[in-house]
């Protein structure tokens, strides 16, 4: 008998989307699931939707609660899990129809506490591309928790979404769960913490994920910039925390990560209209701190590495090439 795979659905005024989200799930290979849909106070018709659904299947839970953020919203769906294990899907993506059954076949029998998959993504334009997938791998390659997470890190091996994996519920008899003050980042944290505490983690070569692009995500939204910097602040966290001592291979691969989310944030802060001294100040001190660590690391993005010698020159400078080229 094929343990349950709990789903999880936080949803927010997905009301065009979520239909597509939970017909995913019904349609997937893999047999033993259940789905619990955490409606976080949407103002359209995202409730009804899944109300209904719910009223047709046994399998489909939904839960309404007052808005509070994608992160209370997953939370709240781990609280009413019942699986063995379990996934997570946003309200604007999909599941590919063998997501679950390859998630599932990257911890059975491996000793793995969670398995990470490969992604379809839905570009802007209607491009669409596999990530995270390679035609040299095996079907399933078991690595370490600390490899995992250079991996990630580099955007290279693992998805920093908490999409596209497999969890055991042992992890989140840990006592921890997604970090209910941040906006943006709670995904790499999450996956962060989780690696750090397994030993073992499966990758598997199959996609199991479909990732929409939405211009209206939170991720792509024009204002309240401020948001960005809690890459800043999540990043400093886990630069603390040091979870592998004098692990220097650990060490290059967060600060390349680290500096890049700098930049990033540093970038979206300049466009608001509120200004944020204290904020800006310590990401260029974090620049200045880590830049030559990055610009030595030939692994790091070449653009991060660039913008790392052009501050050199002075940030304002950088901010020149930034709007000259659009970058």
């Amino acid at each position: 008998m094929q343990p349950l795979i709990s789903v999880i659905i936080p949803a927010y005024n997905n009301e065009a989307d979520i239909a597509a989200a939970i017909n995913s799930v019904l349609a997937q290979s893999y047999p033993a699931w259940e789905l619990i849909v955490v409606d976080d106070g949407s103002a359209d018709g995202t409730g009804a939707i899944c109300d209904d659904y719910a009223a047709r299947d046994s399998r489909i839970r939904v839960i309404h609660k007052k808005n509070a953020g994608v992160s209370a919203a997953r939370n709240t769906g781990l609280s009413m899990m019942e699986g063995a294990f379990v996934t997570f899907l946003d309200g604007d993506d999909e599941l590919t129809p063998d997501g679950l059954e390859n998630l599932y076949s990257g911890v059975n029998g491996t000793g793995a506490l969670l398995s990470c998959c490969g992604q379809v993504k839905h570009a802007a334009g209607g491009y669409v591309y596999n990530k995270f997938i390679r035609e040299d791998a095996a079907r399933v390659t078991c690595v370490t928790g600390r490899q995992a997470a250079i991996g990630m890190f580099y955007g290279d091996l693992i998805s920093a979404s908490a999409g596209c994996k497999l969890y055991k519920k042992e992890l989140f008899d840990r006592k921890f769960n997604f970090s209910t003050d941040l906006v943006m980042g709670e995904d790499t944290y999450f996956a962060y913490r989780c690696f750090r505490e397994a030993s073992l983690v499966a990758i598997v070569n199959a996609p199991c994920y479909v990732y929409n692009y939405n211009e209206t995500g939170v991720t792509n939204k024009k204002t309240n910039f401020i948001k960005f910097y809690d890459y800043v602040r999540m990043y400093d966290a886990v630069l603390r925390e040091d979870p592998w001592p004098g692990d220097k291979e650990f060490r290059r691969a967060l600060l390349s990560r680290l500096v890049e989310n700098n930049f990033w944030a540093l970038m979206k802060l300049r466009q608001d209209e509120t200004p944020y001294p204290e904020e800006i100040a310590h990401i260029e001190d974090n620049i200045r701190a880590y830049r030559a660590d990055v610009i030595r690391n030939p692994k790091a993005q070449k653009r991060v590495r660039y913008a790392c010698a052009l501050s050199y020159a002075g940030f304002s400078s950088l901010f020149l090439f930034y709007d000259l080229f659009d970058v």
